[in-house]
């Protein structure tokens, strides 16, 4: 599903791009905010699944490419992870990510009220994680090696 999914994306990039006017309209900004995430698939046993919440900030640009058609590229950085417990001890698992996503803003109606619809991909890239633990034997915290992780992600 992911590579038909990531074919079709770049179909479709390679049927927009000869038609970029070369006056496109670029508009530049920041972004920052919080996420709240959590992981799956992986079995705590006893401990509570909780959530983490974390931050994420960043640049993104804003190309017109047709009246009804823009590209918005972004560079981010986030923390993504989980956050489990039980009574006196914990787990929390820090996940720093840079993110590029590339969204696709189709403009459906050319009225006042513009309605839009969103598409794209998004690829990811780890930062060394770092995995906590606290209890009644005290704390303890290391640093998980990126040739330890998925060298790449994409969503």
């Amino acid at each position: 599903m992911l590579k038909r999914a990531s074919a079709a994306f770049v179909l479709s990039i390679l049927f927009i791009l000869p038609s970029i006017n070369l006056e496109s309209e670029v508009v530049l900004g920041a972004k920052n905010g919080l996420n709240i995430g959590s992981q799956y698939g992986y079995d705590p046993g006893d401990l509570e699944r909780g959530s983490m919440l974390g931050f994420n900030g960043g640049f993104w640009a804003s190309i017109t490419i047709t009246r009804f058609l823009t590209l918005q590229p972004e560079l981010l950085i986030s923390i993504k992870g989980r956050n489990d417990s039980n009574s006196g001890y914990s787990e929390r698992l820090y996940l720093p990510y840079f993110d590029i996503p590339l969204i696709f803003k189709h403009c459906i109606l050319d009225t006042r009220i513009i309605f839009s619809i969103y598409s794209g991909v998004q690829f990811s890239i780890p930062f060394p994680a770092t995995f906590q633990t606290a209890g009644s034997a005290g704390t303890s915290s290391f640093t998980i090696p990126k040739d330890q992780m998925s060298p790449f992600d994409t969503g």
